[in-house]
């Protein structure tokens, strides 16, 4: 079986580095490679390693589109115009389709432009839900009123095209590309209860297929052994977006911390750190009672979260809405207890009291109950962690998600219905 992937972001074999970002589209590679040598693989991505076609074992490398020369005018223009579609990008997505000639084209990600492609093809395609835009641009201001959004216009990062005004208006654009891309197709893969109603109110006459995520390897080999005897460290890793809904973790911090309930520390990884959002928390940071609680890790490898999640007394995911959250799944498989806000597909993923502990999104309170109540019972979060380290493992398992992606294929390639994954 020949099968072309569409990525936003290239691979290893391309980069000559590991995946930024969740290294999902690499470990589905891995584990077809693995297990099911006999599918070929043309995979098509874009990013800033310009190169010919090449292959590598079973798999064929494209490149989309030729990194940018524009000056920097030319670039926050262009971030300014909020256009999701590089000029005469679909077009070549149409001539590597053509140049592969695959059994089935899969699309990685119904908010990216390659979706654009499936009207013009001679094949059948699956597109993979990820964060759907549709939903997703709902959430991007948080719960601001007018003038704190308003506040954002006179800053330098507004100005040259970013901030959460500018998220919110390519959010929309996304959403606008992944209504067409869904009309156009009628075979999906999806991870939850969550992707799979959300396809149904678009599309309700949709194929729908059940494929997991391989997750990046270091999670896998390391297990959760907490933090030091007496230390109490919550660990969180996020974006600058208002949707990553790190504020109301700060505030649960603070509150815990004022009330002399608990004194417990964030170690904070990801973007966060440079972004307009760090510059929004900067008035709780330096509050009295969080003065030194808070490290900004900057952006981090796979195995430096690992590590950090191994030895944290509890993972935190405060977002405002997700499907399914690479980091929760993460720290699931290393066995790290878990608290993550009951939103988009993270029910799917944890059960409440079973698996780790779920709360309201954007409240603060809840949230900081949820953290007294994990960090006063170790015994019982514990519990919790190996419950969700065996979840996971199962729903993670590189042998298991190869499998349901190659069921997927074929049943895409004879028009039925995969057989549904067990849950």
């Amino acid at each position: 079986m020949r099968i072309l992937w569409f990525a936003d972001g290239q691979l290893p074999a391309v980069t000559g580095a590991a995946p930024s970002g969740g290294g999902w589209i690499e470990g589905l590679r891995r584990a077809l490679e693995e297990f099911h040598p006999d599918v070929e693989l043309g995979i098509a991505s874009s990013g800033t390693v310009e190169h010919e076609p090449f292959s590598v074992g079973n798999c064929t490398y494209f490149h989309i589109a030729p990194p940018s020369l524009d000056g920097r005018v030319t670039r926050v223009l262009r971030r300014w115009r909020h256009n999701p579609v590089p000029a005469g990008a679909v077009e070549r997505c149409e001539k590597i389709a053509l140049t592969y000639a695959p059994d089935v084209v899969h699309i990685h990600g119904a908010e990216h432009y390659f979706g654009l492609v499936v009207p013009r093809l001679r094949v059948p395609a699956v597109v993979s839900l990820q964060g759907m835009a549709t939903v997703y641009r709902r959430f991007a201001l948080g719960d601001r009123d007018i003038p704190g959004v308003m506040r954002e216009v006179p800053t330098r990062a507004f100005v040259l095209g970013g901030g959460s005004l500018h998220e919110y208006f390519d959010l929309c654009a996304r959403a606008r590309v992944e209504a067409r891309i869904v009309a156009s197709c009628d075979d999906f893969m999806g991870r939850t209860e969550w992707d799979r109603a959300v396809l149904r109110m678009m599309r309700p006459e949709a194929r729908y297929h059940e494929v997991g995520e391989v997750l990046a390897e270091p999670f896998y080999r390391t297990k959760w052994s907490g933090p030091p005897s007496g230390e109490e460290i919550l660990y969180c890793t996020a974006g600058d977006s208002p949707l990553k809904g790190v504020e109301a973790l700060l505030e649960a911090l603070l509150l815990l911390r004022q009330s002399g309930v608990r004194s417990p520390r964030l170690r904070l990884a990801g973007g966060v750190a440079q972004s307009a959002a760090a510059k929004r928390m900067t008035k709780l940071l330096r509050t009295p009672a969080l003065r030194g609680a808070v490290e900004l890790l900057g952006r981090c490898t796979p195995d430096q979260i690992a590590e950090e999640l191994a030895q944290a007394s509890a993972f935190v995911l405060p977002s405002r809405i997700e499907n399914s959250p690479n980091a929760l799944c993460e720290a699931m498989v290393v066995g790290t207890p878990c608290i993550a806000a009951a939103v988009g597909g993270v029910p799917s993923l944890m059960q409440d009291g079973v698996d780790g502990l779920l709360y309201h999104d954007a409240d603060p309170y809840a949230l900081a109950g949820k953290i007294d109540r994990l960090l006063g019972a170790p015994v019982a979060a514990e519990r919790l962690g190996a419950s969700g380290r065996a979840r996971a493992l199962q729903r993670h398992d590189p042998a298991r998600v190869a499998a349901q992606a190659v069921d997927a294929y074929r049943a895409v390639l004879s028009g039925q219905h995969a057989t549904p994954a067990a849950r």
